[in-house]
């Protein structure tokens, strides 16, 4: 019989909310503006570029960590230095997932 690790219940709702905090940074206008003038500037993925592909940024990445100690740093969130315009399929190999269905999705407002 397989089983499933639950987190406990505690830590499953502290998940959430931070989910929920990182949700509301990323649709706050100061997200939306910063992503859009860090995509207008660097239009082509950063990652891409750097293995000789060019393709088109639609996801801005934050190349340190958002969160310290498990709460969101709007320091370091909204550090413009910290950004890296990047691809669907990079920012998925970046965080371990498959995003080959995401390439086209620029309106994705990934971290």
């Amino acid at each position: 019989m397989t089983y499933i690790n639950k987190l406990p219940k505690k830590s499953r709702k502290d998940d959430t909310e931070k989910r929920k905090e990182r949700k509301k940074f990323y649709n706050s206008k100061i997200w939306l503006d910063l992503r859009e003038r860090k995509l207008k500037k660097s239009p082509i993925c950063e990652i891409c570029i750097v293995e000789g592909r060019v393709t088109a940024a639609n996801q801005v990445h934050h190349e340190k960590g958002i969160m310290n100690y498990d709460v969101l740093d709007y320091e370091k969130a909204t550090d413009y230095d910290s950004l890296v315009s990047i691809c669907s399929q990079c920012h998925g190999k970046i965080h371990g997932k498959n995003n080959k269905d995401n390439n086209n999705n620029s309106n994705d407002n990934n971290k």
